[in-house]
């Protein structure tokens, strides 16, 4: 964690400001920065990260905290609420002739106006944070995916599903997370979640079909391909090359629509690649033509690459 932060010191802007990053012993999914250079991270984040890029990300979001001062600004902002708070205070207790529902309604209303300002400072950090990244080694779409993937959990527990109004302490992380998609855009770089999370990627497995010594290409759980040797290449090393290719494939952002069966021949391809060309024998092996061995193992990876966008797009 230490080497990530460094890194995103070396890009900030005062990068000779000394930062200490220590770990809190907690399930929260949380961080936070102190005036000094000292930046937490909970073990429940920790384990929430999918990569270095996305840790990255929280890092350079919490940097941007302490860099654009944010601590002395919530302090400042504070002050000249002081006649408005006693005055609260006052009302309060002279309606209600009790000092504990002036006190609750001085806290009502500074929370309404700290947090309001949060919001403020949580968007422009997550802007600073994201420029900075940028410039860093690691890929800034790891904050991105880290803050979708926020979004969706939220969305599972119902935890921005009430409005919370002046009252809430961050913005919606929908909010965020569409505001971090305008920045990568507006910067030109591709957004490529498989880069930055433990996305689908094909393996190769040993197979036994009916006697043969067959091999399996599996993507998220699901057979893509089954093989059987061909012309001296075990099944095996058949499954390895194409487990690769469309690793390769995955890696360079291959989409659901780019996915087809060649007509001419039992070929699957992915934005045009081969990624695998079966045999007769490997049709036999799940009793099918050919052709229609190619259309079943293209529709299969097109479902795959489907249910991925459905899971990183809602």
């Amino acid at each position: 964690m230490n080497e990530i932060g460094q890194e995103i010191v070396r890009v900030s802007p005062d990068p000779t400001e000394k930062y200490v990053f220590k770990v809190i012993e907690d399930k929260d999914i949380n961080a936070f920065a102190l005036p000094g250079g000292f930046v937490y991270i909970y073990t429940g984040l920790l384990n929430a990260v999918e990569s270095d890029d996305e840790l990255a990300g929280v890092i350079a979001h919490e940097i941007s905290h302490a860099a654009l001062h944010h601590g002395l600004k919530l302090t400042k902002r504070q002050k000249p609420w002081d006649i408005a708070q006693m005055a609260v205070v006052l009302a309060g207790a002279l309606a209600n002739k009790d000092t504990s529902s002036g006190a609750y309604a001085l806290s009502v209303l500074n929370t309404a106006k700290l947090n309001g300002y949060t919001v403020e400072l949580e968007k422009e950090a997550d802007a600073a944070g994201l420029k900075m990244i940028t410039q860093s080694k690691y890929n800034p779409v790891g904050m991105l995916t880290f803050m979708e993937r926020l979004d969706r959990s939220e969305s599972r527990t119902g935890a921005s599903v009430v409005e919370l109004g002046i009252f809430r302490t961050h913005p919606y992380t929908p909010d965020r997370a569409r505001a971090l998609r305008a920045g990568l855009n507006n910067a030109n770089i591709e957004i490529n979640r498989r880069l930055t999370t433990r996305s689908i990627q094909a393996i190769a497995e040993s197979v036994k079909i009916r006697d043969v010594e067959a091999a399996v290409v599996k993507i998220d759980g699901g057979v893509f391909v089954t093989l059987a040797p061909s012309e001296g290449t075990p099944a095996l090393e058949r499954a390895r090359s194409v487990a690769e290719a469309v690793n390769r494939s995955l890696l360079a952002n291959l989409r659901f629509q780019e996915v087809t069966a060649s007509a001419a021949a039992p070929v699957i391809q992915g934005r045009g690649i081969t990624l695998a060309e079966l045999t007769d024998a490997d049709a036999a092996l799940v009793n099918k033509t050919p052709a229609d061995a190619a259309r079943s193992a293209a529709s299969q990876l097109k479902d795959t690459l489907w249910r991925e966008y459905l899971r990183t797009h809602s």
